[in-house]
């Protein structure tokens, strides 16, 4: 019974220990199997992937960082250096450091003024997981600034002070419209560097140039970024590096602007809205290209603040505005010459033509045109059609001839079109016919538009530079040159062929309005060398009458809605060296206003280039003529230039 039980019992327990060795065994191969795979990823990573993590934990300590390169410099002609590059200092933190330094931001704000958009940025770095790379807290610092943060730098050991070269401009606002400014890189730059497939070539740059010679020559003057591997701690901050390779400095450009004279043409512009233009006739460089008023260019390197740009954008003076190259004006009676050496050229008139003015010209009983002369001016020849700025020779010439033709002959002169200046924003002017009307406007031409287009005035509208470049056709005998301010630019240039009688006649028509009789001869007085010109009055608006039916006096018109005063000329009349343009908005007279600027610019030019001698032969008949003539009643320009 006994044995009987024992091996039953022996039984029972055999059947009972036979799950649970099974069980040892299962897991004994789970364990072996994990341990293989773990041994597996230990093999993998220590030994596999070693190169591999080995790089990664290098990178953690070691990054390859961009070596900005010294943007090229600017220079007037003589060297005058009118944009140069500065030590900027500013702050800056990792985003993985924001939530550290929102922490102590109040301390931070009494060290130094932490931007408000720094601010902003912290923060949303605080929420967001992913890293958003530097947050810069403050640029520009000043010395009194740096030193202060630095002796409580221990304080925020995550915050990093870095240095950088960065675009100044020491005339501030003086020829800002030419030179332009540079900015940060912002989505639109980015869109159109990938658009032209150089976004790679700017990887770590920080600024390029936004407007004029900054923006126009930028391949030139940012140079080739560098590159440096540096050794760097938890917080980023740079404990060694080494030059990987060097940044190649942008190339100096010199323009071909005389500054001194350029800031003469803004200093007489001073006060008012207007533009000063003055360039070689033979070359096409420009020596003066003045706009009023002005702004601080420096303003716009770091980023302009919002109450800057609100007094800049909403001023009623327009001061962004490049009033040389895209203002554009209606010409007035600078545009006579033009149509007079055409009307000449192209036989519409003879030399020996006179037209009579009586003062008006009648195109219908309702549409009468006078003259700024009463009684109008007797018999007129092309000569004095310019000298006196005959309006009703040139309405009757228009209505003889027509606007489609007038518009194919002025176009010679390049009106219409850009003139190929090496800047941005440059504006063609509007060089109307019948056939623009229909497709800008989807209007018919009338008789009446032709009648004000013959006189500049109506739809037509030029730049100071244009008019100023086909003013220096008419002095180099016939050559459209391409204006330019970048030295060593590669320049076009068109011959017209005049008959050289024309010419000569019209060249010597615009010399006599500058003597006695002319509607300009306080331009000529007293001068050392001789000035061709034209004075014209651009209309604003259209006339105004009193009460009692009479025009308003320009002078008593309010300020916006007096005409502008051009003067367009070259000197000397004799031997032409350059050409000029000036115009002053809502000023009235282009003789009284426009013209005296126009002979502090020439005079200034002419200063150190006249001979130190005896006046020439024909200064000193001029000036004996004028002598015999100081009874004849000069024109005032009340109406000579209308």
């Amino acid at each position: 019974m006994l044995r009987y039980l024992s091996g039953k019992t022996v039984a029972l327990i055999t059947e009972s220990t036979q799950p649970l060795i099974t069980r040892l065994w299962l897991a004994a191969v789970i364990v072996s199997l994990c341990a293989c795979l773990l041994l597996w990823r230990w093999t993998s990573l220590q030994v596999e992937q070693f190169s591999h993590f080995s790089e990664l934990a290098h990178e953690n300590q070691v990054k390859l960082l961009p070596l900005q390169p010294p943007r090229g410099l600017l220079y007037d002609r003589y060297g005058e250096q009118l944009a140069g590059n500065s030590a900027v200092y500013s702050i800056h933190v990792a985003s993985d450091f924001a939530a550290e330094v929102i922490g102590k931001i109040d301390t931070l704000n009494d060290i130094i003024d932490i931007s408000p958009k720094a601010i902003k940025q912290l923060r949303a770095a605080v929420k967001s997981r992913v890293y958003k790379g530097n947050i810069v807290l403050r640029e520009k610092l000043t010395e009194a600034e740096i030193t202060k943060f630095l002796s409580w730098q221990f304080l925020f050991p995550e915050i990093v002070l870095n240095a950088n070269l960065a675009r100044y401009y020491p005339y501030q606002d003086s020829g800002g419209h030419i030179l332009g400014f540079v900015g940060r890189i912002n989505n639109k730059d980015i869109e159109r560097l990938k658009e032209e497939r150089k976004y790679n070539t700017y990887n770590g740059a920080r600024f390029i140039g936004k407007t004029g010679v900054e923006l126009i020559n930028e391949d030139n003057l940012r140079g080739t970024l560098g590159s440096q591997e540096a050794r760097v701690d938890a917080h980023g901050r740079i404990l060694a590096s080494r030059v990987i390779k060097q940044p190649l400095p942008g190339k100096d450009l010199y323009l071909t602007v005389d500054w001194q004279l350029q800031q003469l043409g803004e200093s007489l512009l001073a006060g008012e809205r207007g533009a000063a233009v003055m360039l070689d006739v033979h070359s096409g460089e420009i020596l003066v290209l003045a706009s009023n008023p002005r702004f601080d260019i420096n303003k716009f390197v770091f980023g302009i603040s919002q109450s800057d740009w609100d007094v800049l954008n909403h001023s009623q003076d327009k001061p962004l505005i490049h009033r040389a190259i895209y203002g554009q004006y209606s010409p007035g009676s600078t545009i006579k010459p033009f149509l007079a050496l055409a009307s000449l050229q192209q036989g519409w008139r003879a030399l020996d033509y006179e037209y009579f003015s009586r003062g008006f010209f009648k195109l219908s009983s309702r549409h009468i045109f006078h003259d700024w002369k009463k009684g109008g001016h007797g018999k007129v020849d092309v000569t004095k059609s310019i000298v006196r700025s005959v309006n009703s020779y040139y309405y009757q010439l228009g209505h003889d001839v027509g606007i489609d033709k007038i518009h194919d002959a002025l176009s010679v002169f390049g009106f219409g079109s850009k003139t190929g200046l090496d800047l941005d924003n440059e504006k063609p002017g509007v060089l109307p016919s019948s056939e623009w009307k229909r497709t800008q406007l989807g209007e018919t031409w009338y008789p009446g538009d032709t009648i004000a287009a013959s006189v500049g005035q109506g739809y037509m509208q030029v730049t100071p530079l244009q008019i100023a470049r086909a003013m220096a056709m008419l002095a180099n005998g016939g050559k459209r040159v391409r204006p330019y301010l970048v030295q060593k630019t590669k320049t076009t240039e068109v011959t017209e062929e005049f008959d050289s009688v024309y010419l000569q006649t019209i060249q010597k028509a615009l010399a006599a309005v500058t003597r006695p009789g002319g509607t300009a001869v306080g331009v000529g007085r007293d001068a050392p060398f001789l000035v061709a010109g034209k004075t014209g009055t651009a209309q604003v608006s259209r006339l105004q009458l009193d009460a009692q039916g009479e025009r308003i006096k320009n002078k008593d018109l309010p300020k916006h809605l007096r005409d502008h005063a051009w003067f367009v000329g070259y000197a000397p009349a004799d031997a032409p060296q350059v050409a000029v343009a000036v115009i002053v908005e809502n000023s009235g007279s282009g003789g009284r206003i426009a013209g005296p600027v126009v002979r502090q610019l020439l005079d200034a030019y002419m200063a150190e280039r006249l001979p130190q001698q005896e006046e020439t032969e024909e200064v000193e008949e001029v000036k004996q003529e004028e002598t015999e003539n100081a009874a004849a009643a000069v024109i005032t320009t009340a109406g000579g230039d209308v």
